[in-house]
């Protein structure tokens, strides 16, 4: 078998420093910059560009599988593309660990892999693909890669790199803001960038040489993953109360910073992490995405986005960041971003549901919306992707009033099939079967009115279902 070089996208993470527009079940990989394109589709199309792999392997929580599958399904020249699907997430040393293994009995020990976050924004692609060149040569040495970049500002929330050429000297994780800036007076560190390269041998022989105990528990769990395909992916699955056993550590702490083998390329492209309010407001304002109709009177550094289209009427604020989701309204002073993370804790503690998801609730099939809600009532906006369908079900509580307001939508109910288009209208009476289908290229959405005694999600009885539904 000829050797193969494999790229391996994590995106595991839910941008706990982005809320609220990432969530948890909505995280940063997965925001529309521009309106069409989120960071995850970008890093695949990235990828896929460099003609340099034979293979993308998403390492990713389940729950994301079918957001990620949405993300890429239309993007062309595609690599062929798997899935290490995690059913909970242990930061990233298990996930290369098990993805590394993975990717030894499909492709043998010398296969190469480049570990690539899925949402980082990167420019001057030439300069990438010659800095994984160099990366590859040195993982031929059997070297772990890292890729610095060239710090900007004494940032703590970046790992630093000391380092005289290619050799790395030492490896300094998330300084003081003291070091931070001691590091860059020194002038011989890098920001590192949460890239790397290694060959599967080479990684594996570091994990059993540092914490041989590890890494019998994340061969353990390996071994008894479920392989399967999926909508025509390959995919590896875990159980989750073994999966849940691991330890939860990054490879930084758990390999990186003790390993003897270590090179570093410099990065010459342009390079952002978009780890901060900071950082996205300057991607949102390159993509023109902001959807603030401002007007802004004696005001001085306002930076506003919003999920809708909104009017925003502001008078004598000074240094603020306002973001508005629909469901959250957060503001803040520019320089207390650091605190966003106390925030974040406590209000996992006192309001979890505005951490873990926002007010579009996504499902294999597309997404839908609440419009209005009462005790007897709700009205939802409902999108289905392009040969999607919902699951043939029925309802004992509730009566659903369907109407087409883009698209074309296909019905089955009580076993009859037909057609609704646009401003057409449907009713499916409490009991009955049915089932909304898409058959078109395009997004179909409808409006959904629910009237009755009890208006849950799991009034939901499924007949008969296409997708998996991950536990």
């Amino acid at each position: 078998m000829a050797k193969k070089n494999i790229a391996l996208i994590m995106s595991g993470g839910f941008g706990t420093r982005l809320w609220p527009l990432s969530r948890q079940k909505m995280p940063k990989p997965f925001i529309k910059i521009d309106g069409n394109h989120s960071l995850l589709s970008l890093t695949y199309q990235r990828v896929s560009s460099l003609d340099l792999f034979d293979e993308i392997i998403f390492v990713t929580n389940q729950d994301f599988f079918y957001l990620t599958v949405n993300e890429i399904t239309n993007i062309k020249n595609k690599l062929p593309t798997s899935f290490v699907l995690e059913p909970l997430s242990k930061n990233t040393s298990p996930a290369i660990a098990i993805s590394s293994l993975y990717v030894k009995d499909k492709y043998g020990s010398d296969a190469n892999l480049l570990v690539l976050p899925s949402d980082h924004i990167l420019d001057n692609i030439p300069q990438f693909r010659t800095n994984i060149e160099r990366a590859l040569e040195l993982v031929e040495l059997n070297k772990i890669v890292l890729f610095g970049i060239q710090p900007r500002s004494p940032d703590t929330g970046y790992g630093y790199i000391q380092n005289d050429n290619e050799e790395v000297l030492a490896f300094k994780e998330k300084p003081s803001l003291d070091l931070a800036k001691k590091y860059i007076e020194q002038g011989d560190f890098l920001w590192n960038s949460g890239m790397f390269a290694f060959k599967v041998s080479q990684v594996i022989s570091e994990y059993v040489l540092q914490n041989k105990k590890n890494y019998e528990m994340y061969k353990n769990v390996y071994s008894n993953g479920v392989r399967k395909s999926i909508m025509g992916y390959d995919t590896i699955q875990f159980d989750k109360n073994q999966y849940n056993t691991l330890p939860s550590k990054s490879i930084d702490y758990d390999l990186i910073e003790n390993s003897l083998s270590l090179a570093i390329v410099k990065g010459t492209f342009d390079w952002s992490d978009v780890g901060s309010w900071e950082e996205f407001k300057k991607l949102l304002d390159n993509n023109k995405a902001n959807k603030f109709d401002t007007h802004l009177y004696d005001c001085f550094d306002i930076s506003a986005y919003s999920l809708e289209p909104k009017r925003l009427v502001c008078s004598g604020l000074k240094n603020m960041t306002i973001i508005d989701t629909g469901d959250v309204l957060y503001i803040s002073h520019n320089n207390s971003e650091n605190n966003l993370k106390a925030i974040y804790e406590d209000l996992e503690k006192k309001d979890n549901n505005i951490i873990i998801e926002n007010n579009i609730i996504n499902r294999p099939w597309g997404s839908y919306k609440v419009v209005h809600a009462d005790k007897s009532f709700k009205v939802k906006s409902i999108i289905l992707n392009p040969h999607s369908e919902i699951s043939l079900q029925k309802h004992s509580k509730r009566s659903e009033h369907w109407t087409v307001v883009r698209g074309c939508a296909t019905v089955l109910i009580d076993g009859k099939r037909f057609v609704l288009k646009e401003n057409q209208s449907t009713f499916i009476s409490q009991g009955s079967i049915h089932k909304l289908i898409n058959e078109g290229d395009d997004c179909l959405e409808i409006i959904e009115v629910q009237c009755g005694k009890y208006l849950g999600e799991d009034d939901i009885e499924r007949l008969d279902d296409k997708y998996v539904r991950f536990e």
